[in-house]
């Protein structure tokens, strides 16, 4: 009380003798120009003089005793990443600043949320700044009423969808969005450092890029967007996962020898299948490996089967035990030899392509060699070479493939055509039989792919195939993301039942909250590859550095925090105002622009009736 009563008593005092200091000016500036006579100043100069005196002594004391801002009571104002400082500047609430903020004079640092909200217990509502709530905040402001303005997106990577788990030896791809992106272009770069595809952006900002995951395990490949120019604008990692712990089974069952099913079996083993061979040779002659008895529960552990026609007419009693199997899960491909009698063996698996028969060349893709970029880039993809068609040998020589399939196109309510050649043909369809599918392929011969340099494409017609129909196997360990180190990731189920192994070998222990779903959070401080758990229930899952993909991180955020505003309701009207000191720098820079002003205005001449007359005996100060 008495702080209070002393300050009200000194603003009045000094009040009291700044309005005393501007009254005397004026008496003096009134008797001046009354004893000048013809020689005293201009009107303009006088009113001047008067109206500066009373600016100045205003500006100084506010200065002294800057005036309070009224804020609302109830409401907090966060500043997160992004903040500009002009809008920090014109809030009226409490402000804090989260870690992620840009420093702010008048704000007040927390940690999170969650510690703000402690501080600060009678919080009604809040009002979010920036690019929005952390996920590390969102559980702590569900309830509150919340403002904000959606803040502009960053230049850059916007969105960004990585890639599943796919097989040893299967292709995947990467698809997202850029913003802006006139003229920009995206590659893929291998672990080794060597770029696997390069697309320009498309005019939407979208784009899709597809590589190739050679051997089983965890790989890094790099997502690098470049400018108009060529310049290296944003570069990201890219985790892929490569399943190939627990072997499908593959079946093939030929009804003669050939180098189809030679290169089938070896990219079936490649790519991490357990295959198993029946190659019919006549006279009762059995190749490839130890038969097998066709019987439903032997069927039963096999992903997929792969027959032609010759096999399949001579399976007898078998074949009602093979699509047994295929309605019970098991995926059934059926090869054409290219005769005209394979349409009446797919006509009764409603697979019979309908329009003009024969044969006709499949449409291969262009291979653009014509710079050595593009050289590179195609080498790249080619993959390594074999001891049959040697690294980069067909790159040399102008020799293409001959491929052909069986004319005509699928069509039917249940009948799914894909994977199409360069000319838009589909040379393959599936439909669904029982809890299976059975898939048709219209190529009699694809090896020549192999054979002709083209190992990339052989592969992934055979793995989209098989990935198509194949019986579905265990969800691969992969725990989607993605994570940014120094973030807190949400760990829930197995994963959170075990310790979590670094990159460089720490081991974390978690504690899981089990009233919250068994989950448990797990903040990292290594980029990579991360190992949740141990033995058959361990999972992966990559973390990206904490200054990886500003632009994805800063949509996540705004993006969210814009959700939980709508989830939360309109917020309240009619809150209470307190108020908080004011600064006193604004007006301690009108009070020297006041003075300033004076001064220039006391040695000026101009408007001083004295100086057209002559000296003045009593000149003004």
């Amino acid at each position: 009380m008495m702080s209070a009563f002393s300050t009200l008593s000194a603003e009045r005092i000094v009040a009291a003798l700044l309005g005393l200091a501007v009254l005397l000016g004026w008496v003096r500036l009134a008797l001046w120009q009354r004893g000048a006579g013809a020689a005293g100043a201009a009107h303009w100069r006088l009113a001047a003089l008067a109206a500066l005196q009373p600016l100045v002594a205003g500006a100084l004391f506010l200065t002294l005793f800057p005036p309070a801002w009224q804020r609302l009571a109830d409401e907090l104002v966060v500043a997160t990443a992004g903040t500009p400082r002009r809008a920090a500047f014109a809030t009226r609430g409490r402000l804090v600043a989260l870690p992620e903020a840009p420093r702010l004079d008048r704000a007040e640092a927390v940690p999170d949320l969650a510690t703000a909200l402690r501080r600060h217990p009678a919080t009604r509502r809040l009002v979010v700044l920036g690019q929005g709530l952390a996920p590390r905040d969102l559980d702590s402001a569900r309830g509150l009423p919340i403002v904000h303005t959606s803040a502009t997106e960053l230049p850059g990577i916007v969105a960004l969808a990585l890639p599943a788990p796919v097989a040893a030896g299967a292709a995947f791809s990467v698809a997202g969005r850029v913003g802006p992106a006139t003229g920009a272009r995206v590659e893929l770069v291998d672990p080794a450092g060597r770029v696997t595809d390069r697309q320009p952006v498309a005019a939407d900002g979208t784009f899709r890029l597809s590589g190739t995951a050679r051997a089983a395990g965890t790989a890094r490949f790099a997502l690098r967007l470049r400018q108009a120019g060529g310049g290296l604008q944003e570069e990201a990692d890219v985790p892929v996962l490569a399943v190939a712990a627990a072997k499908p089974r593959l079946l093939i069952l030929a009804g003669a020898p050939g180098p189809e099913i030679k290169f089938l079996r070896r990219w079936a083993s490649d790519a991490g299948f357990a295959v198993q061979t029946q190659i019919a040779a006549g006279g009762g002659i059995a190749l490839g490996d130890a038969p097998i008895a066709l019987t439903l529960s032997t069927l039963n552990g096999y992903a997929a089967a792969i027959v032609d026609e010759r096999a399949w007419a001579g399976l007898g009693g078998g074949r009602s035990t093979l699509i047994e199997a295929v309605r019970g899960g098991m995926g059934l491909v059926l090869r054409s030899d290219g005769d005209e009698g394979t349409r009446a063996w797919w006509r009764g698996f409603g697979l019979a392509p309908a329009g003009r028969g024969g044969v006709v060349p499949v449409v291969l893709p262009e291979v653009a060699v014509d710079t050595p970029e593009a050289l590179a880039l195609a080498r790249t993809r080619r993959g390594i070479g074999t001891r049959d068609v040697p690294e980069g040998s067909d790159l040399d020589d102008p020799f293409r493939p001959d491929v052909t399939r069986l004319g005509g196109k699928w069509s039917g309510v249940d009948v799914v055509p894909f994977l199409a050649d360069a000319g838009g043909n589909p040379l393959a369809a599936w439909r669904p039989l029982g809890t299976g599918r059975v898939a048709a392929f219209a190529v009699p011969d694809s090896y020549p792919l192999a054979l002709g340099g083209r190992a990339d494409l052989f592969a992934d017609w055979w793995s989209r195939l098989l990935g198509a129909v194949a019986r579905p196997a265990d969800a691969p360990a992969l725990i989607a993301g993605p994570f940014w180190a120094g973030e807190r990731a949400v760990l829930c189920g197995a994963a959170a039942a075990g310790p979590v192994v670094q990159p460089d070998g720490t081991i974390t222990t978690l504690v899981h909250d089990r009233a919250a779903g068994g989950c448990a959070g797990f903040w990292s401080t290594r980029a990579g590859w991360h190992q949740a758990g141990t033995g058959g229930a361990a999972q992966v899952f990559y973390v990206h550095p904490a200054e990886a993909l500003p632009a994805l991180r800063a949509g996540r955020d705004r993006t969210a925090t814009l959700r939980l505003a709508l989830s939360a309701g309109s917020p309240s009207q009619g809150r209470g105002t307190d108020s908080q000191p004011g600064s006193p720098w604004p007006w301690f820079g009108l009070w020297l622009a006041g003075c300033g002003a004076l001064w220039l205005l006391e040695r000026s001449t101009r408007g001083r009736g004295g100086m057209r007359a002559g000296p003045s005996p009593n000149p003004l100060p």
